[in-house]
């Protein structure tokens, strides 16, 4: 998955799936579903990611997992996201939220809190997503989680070009590329499109 190779995960992940589902373990089926939901959101197979996700969430909602819960809401958030059903991707990512400050799950409710800030920029809830993101950024510096701190100044730098302060915006876009950069991820890939947009502009 990591590397781009979407079928191959997907071959493992049935497999695990398969064998899961022999000795009855529902954790490892529905982590084996979520797996699959992943690798099929990868290859932009939307339909068939929301699908196994949903399986995913069943079982665990059923076994009482709320924290992996929590984490297939996000990613169904995701799915949903990436095809532009903003309002569905808000109620789950607003879901996911909900369960980390229940658990007190800090990294999950900072990632719920970031993607939730970016989806309101989207649907224009520019000062719900301020306030969001803000908490967010806070979050992830309190727990030195720098790839989402990169993601959150993104996000935030994409909320101030949104509504034209495009020095903030700037700043903001400048930090998340540093910080992208220097952990060698593709969000760098994003920062630096966003940033030419804004010198653009």
């Amino acid at each position: 998955y990591r590397i781009g190779d979407y079928n191959q995960a997907i071959e493992y992940h049935l497999e695990r799936l398969t064998i899961a589902r022999n000795i009855g373990h529902r954790l490892g089926e529905s982590h084996a579903l979520a797996g699959l939901g992943k690798d099929y959101c990868g290859l932009k197979e939307y339909e068939k990611a929301i699908k196994y996700n949903q399986l995913s969430l069943k079982i665990k909602q059923e076994i009482g997992d709320r924290r992996g819960e929590a984490v297939v809401m996000g990613y169904l958030s995701d799915i949903f996201h990436a095809i532009g059903y903003y309002i569905e991707a808000s109620n789950y990512y607003q879901k996911q939220l909900f369960i980390s400050q229940i658990i007190g799950d800090l990294s999950g409710k900072g990632s719920a809190l970031c993607n939730l800030g970016s989806t309101q920029v989207d649907i224009e809830e520019y000062e719900d997503a301020l306030m969001n993101l803000q908490e967010a950024l806070g979050i992830s510096r309190k727990i030195s989680h720098r790839q989402g701190e990169a993601e959150v100044l993104k996000n935030l730098a994409k909320l101030c070009y949104k509504i034209d302060k495009l020095v903030e915006a700037l700043e903001f876009c400048e930090q998340a590329l540093s910080i992208s950069t220097e952990l060698g991820i593709p969000l760098a890939q994003e920062c630096h499109k966003l940033k030419e947009e804004i010198l653009d502009t």
